[in-house]
C-alpha cells in the first residue's frame, strides 16, 4: 500500500486485525469541498451538504472514485445507515480537484450512550467482511476520554482511513 501514515495491530477475538491508516479523510483546511456536517461516528441518520466555490460538484456513495459521470451534487445526501462519501469539484479555476472522502458511521441504538474509562475504538468496515486473504478498506474511529470516561457520544480524537486483514487464528 502506498502512503501510509501509520501501522499497527489489533488482537480481537483470538485473531489479530493488521490496519495501516491511509490520508483521505478530509477535514484539511486545503480541501476544495466541505462537507456539514463533517465525517464522523453519529447517533442518528446524517443528512449531509457539500459545499465548494465555483464548478460542478460530483459525488459517489458506493467507494468510487467520482469521474465526469458521476451524478451531479444538487441537493443534501441522506444517509440513513451512514456509508462514504467520495467527491471531486470540475470545471473549477485549477480545473477538476482531488477527491475527497468522508465516512459517516451511524451507531447502533444500543451503542449510543456506551461509555468506558479506556480509550474506545470504532471499526467500520463499510459493508466489507474481514476474512484472512484480502485487505479490506475501513473507517477508523478513536475516542479518548483523557481524565474522563471516553463515550462515543463524545468527540472524536482520531478519524482515519484503515485496511483491515486477518492474521493469525485461534
Amino acid at each position: 500500500m502506498t502512503n501510509v501514515i501509520g501501522k499497527f495491530a489489533v488482537t480481537m477475538f483470538g485473531a489479530t486485525l493488521w490496519l495501516a491508516s491511509v490520508p483521505g479523510t478530509a477535514g484539511a483546511p486545503a480541501d476544495p469541498l466541505r462537507f456539514l456536517p463533517p465525517g464522523g461516528v453519529y447517533a442518528q441518520a446524517v443528512t449531509v451538504r457539500i459545499e465548494a466555490g465555483q464548478g460542478i460538484i460530483r459525488f459517489t456513495r458506493d467507494g468510487s472514485d467520482p469521474g465526469e459521470q458521476s451524478p451531479v451534487y444538487r441537493e443534501p445526501i441522506e444517509l440513513p445507515d451512514g456509508g462514504v462519501l467520495k467527491a471531486r469539484l470540475f470545471g473549477g479555476p485549477s480545473g477538476s480537484t482531488a477527491v475527497v472522502v468522508q465516512v459517516y458511521t451511524v451507531l447502533d441504538p444500543g451503542l449510543r450512550e456506551f461509555d468506558s474509562n479506556l480509550p474506545l475504538v470504532v471499526l467500520d468496515t463499510l459493508g466489507h467482511r474481514v476474512d484472512n486473504v484480502n485487505r479490506i478498506p475501513a473507517a477508523l474511529f478513536v475516542f479518548d476520554g483523557g481524565t474522563n470516561r471516553a463515550a462515543l457520544a463524545s468527540a472524536v480524537e482520531f478519524a482515519g482511513l484503515a485496511s483491515i486483514k486477518v492474521r493469525g487464528h485461534s
